[in-house]
């Protein structure tokens, strides 16, 4: 069934009272998580994040007497921190299970910030050392907040070094910052996956914790869904545990006077556990599908559609891009099992959402002359090398791509 304005609600006030509940809270995740809670619920609203999250479809929250379900996350971008703490946060105290997460290995040392947040000037060789140790000082804070959660560390092939070089590059750190040598980290990696996996599977069975999990392993750098990971699917089975299918949709293109966007998560109906070992990969395949498919239909998407249409001419009129972004948006609404965000509903509210973009992002991207816009294409094909390998205008348009192809 196709959402309206009514079936969404904002989840930050929710959040927040939960967090006032304080001594009833910490009961359930502890004083350290409950701080970290605090603390990255404040983020969300801050400059350049967050100006709401919207969920819908909540009725699928169990209770916390019931069995815990399994959270599938489609992983969009570095929001979906914030956006699903305050999705996890808002649940009410009587559907409120704790979790246990799998996170990325490099998380847990101080890999993580030496190859994300220093700068590589400073990892020249006279100026390593203390790069390093700037390393290892932020790692605390990061290891200390996925503690909270119950976070344990995973090294998956595809994200550790294949070679001695690679792994004392300037991009890993090796030795210098984890203090063993190659073969000693590969060895390592087992053991601590191993581990891991244990410590999730009692997590689930004997603390009854939900399993959040983004089941792609990660960022899909184009915008689509890409193929599920085995390991949810075999913890459903082996756990026999329902899982909530939850896509997040940002309308990223139309941000508020602070640079923050509207986030919006759908939770899908549960999905049963496959039926058996032979089943796992027809379950896989089907919550790709419905991570697909539950897409929430944004703003930002179908402005993308528009301007990805006309980018052979490399231009579109002025009138013809407001027209067809309505035209668009009304054949959306016309398909019922569509989730659409409120802002689409009416020809008001989709008017402001124009407004929002051509305010900010349609300033960098468009440049008027008379009744025409003419597109900057290297404005358009600009992303953020971390989290995509296409343009912004395209990954905004493929998330709605296998709807609107032939339109």
């Amino acid at each position: 069934m196709q959402s309206d304005a009514t079936s969404w609600i904002e989840l930050y006030p929710l959040a927040q009272a939960n967090l006032r509940r304080r001594s009833e809270l910490q009961a359930i995740v502890g004083a350290k998580a409950w701080r970290w809670a605090g603390w990255l619920t404040r983020l969300a609203r801050s400059y350049g994040m967050l100006s709401a999250v919207y969920a819908n479809e909540h009725n699928h929250w169990p209770l916390a007497t019931a069995e815990a379900p399994l959270y599938a996350f489609a992983h969009k971008k570095f929001h979906d921190v914030p956006a699903i703490t305050i999705y996890m946060l808002a649940r009410p105290l009587t559907h409120f299970h704790h979790v246990t997460i799998i996170g990325q290995a490099g998380i847990h040392s101080a890999v993580y910030p030496y190859t994300e947040w220093i700068p590589g000037f400073l990892k020249a060789p006279l100026l390593d050392p203390f790069a390093v140790q700037a390393a290892r000082i932020l790692s605390w804070p990061i290891k200390d907040l996925f503690n909270s959660v119950n976070t344990y560390a995973v090294y998956r092939e595809q994200d550790m070094p294949a070679t001695v070089a690679q792994y004392e590059s300037i991009h890993f750190g090796g030795q210098r910052i984890l203090g063993m040598d190659y073969e000693a980290y590969r060895q390592m990696a087992r053991q601590k996956t191993r581990s891991s996996l244990v410590r999730v599977m009692q997590d689930i069975s004997e603390l009854n914790r939900s399993l959040v999990i983004a089941p792609e392993g990660g960022y899909c750098f184009d915008g689509t869904i890409q193929k599920m990971q085995d390991f949810l699917a075999f913890t459903a089975l082996k756990k026999n545990r329902r899982t909530l299918p939850c896509t997040i949709s940002y309308d990223e293109l139309c941000p508020d006077t602070m640079g923050r966007i509207d986030c919006y998560v759908h939770t899908g109906a549960p999905l049963d556990p496959p039926a058996g070992k032979t089943d796992t990969q027809r379950w896989s395949q089907d919550l790709q599908r419905i991570l697909t498919q539950n897409t929430t239909i944004v703003a930002s998407q179908l402005i993308a559609a528009v301007l990805w249409k006309h980018r052979a001419q490399g231009r579109i009129g002025v009138d013809e891009l407001g027209a067809q972004f309505h035209q668009l948006a009304q054949r959306m609404s016309a398909i019922s099992h569509l989730q659409l965000a409120p802002g689409l509903l009416t020809s008001k509210t989709r008017e402001r959402s124009l407004r929002r973009f051509l305010r900010s992002v349609g300033r960098k991207w468009l440049r008027r002359r008379g009744s025409t816009y003419i597109y900057n294409q290297d404005k358009m094909d600009s992303f953020t090398a971390k989290e995509r390998t296409v343009g912004n205008l395209e990954w905004n348009y493929n998330h709605i791509a296998w709807l609107v192809a032939d339109w």
